[in-house]
């Protein structure tokens, strides 16, 4: 068979159910991040409204 035939398919479905769900959460942190760094370089006004009118589509 494989290498890995003993293993419990439900167990391998299990573990990558968690890795996507981290890797998703850790995704949403950086974007959070990156937010929080273009607001704080460019403040409140137009340079602000010039990056975020396309990702709003």
């Amino acid at each position: 068979m494989g290498k890995h035939a003993d293993r419990n398919p439900r167990w391998s479905v299990s573990r990558a159910a968690v890795l996507v769900t981290g890797l998703t959460a850790f995704s949403v942190i950086l974007g959070f991040g990156r937010d929080i760094v273009i607001a704080a370089v460019f403040g409140a006004g137009a340079g602000l409204d010039a990056i975020w009118s396309p990702r709003a589509s």
